[in-house]
Formats: structure tokens, sequence, C-alpha cells
């Protein structure tokens, strides 16, 4: 399956394609996500707010591996870039990182609401 680079209306079908159609588990997909993201997303700024590369490498990925479900490549890209980031121990980018992975994921969220509606 192709992974879209923009949070727009092809993400639903593209989701709905990698579930096999099953409407309710990208529901429950986007729904859980939804929930959890907040938590991940407030670890990864701890972690740039401490400086500490390692949890910054572990908070990004286990983002990038949530994010990476909803067939958007800038959401996904941003979190590796984090997570490349804290494992070389480049601190340096971290914060500029942290917001470019914020917007991303400012993008996906309203997108992962209508696949809930």
């Amino acid at each position: 399956m192709s992974i879209d680079s923009t949070p727009d209306s092809r993400v639903v079908p593209a989701l709905l394609a990698r579930v096999g159609g099953d409407a309710a588990l990208a529901s429950a997909m986007a729904s859980l996500f939804l929930e959890e993201y907040p938590r991940h997303l407030e670890s990864v700024r701890a972690a740039v707010a401490a400086r500490d590369s390692s949890a910054i490498a572990d908070a990004a990925h286990a983002l990038r591996g949530s994010v990476s479900n909803f067939t958007l490549a800038a959401p996904a890209q941003a979190a590796a870039r984090l997570e490349q980031l804290g494992r070389a121990g480049d601190l340096a980018e971290a914060p500029a990182a942290l917001r470019a992975l914020e917007g991303e994921i400012a993008h996906l969220v309203p997108v992962l609401r209508e696949v809930i509606s």
C-alpha cells in the first residue's frame, strides 16, 4: 500500500484499504490513537525539554510506530527525525524537529476524527 504525504481525503480510503475495509477497525484504531497520542507527545516534549537524547529516541520511536498506522508519511517522518536526533545525541535541532512533529500531528488529528465519524 502506498503512503500519502498529505492528510486529506485520500487518507480515509487508504486506511480502510489497510484494514481490509473494516470501518469499525479503522475507527477503533483512530480512537485509540486519539486517546493515547497526547501522552506520547508529552513524553517527547518532556524528553526534549530535559535534553535527554535516549528518552527522545525512545519516545519518538513509540510515537512513530503509532502514527505509522495511518498511511501518512509526514507525521511518521517527523517522528523518525526526532528519533534519529536522539539516537545521534544531536539535541540542537530537537526543538525544531519537535515543532515539526507537533504540526504534523495537528494535521493528522482532524483526519482521524473524520475516520471516527
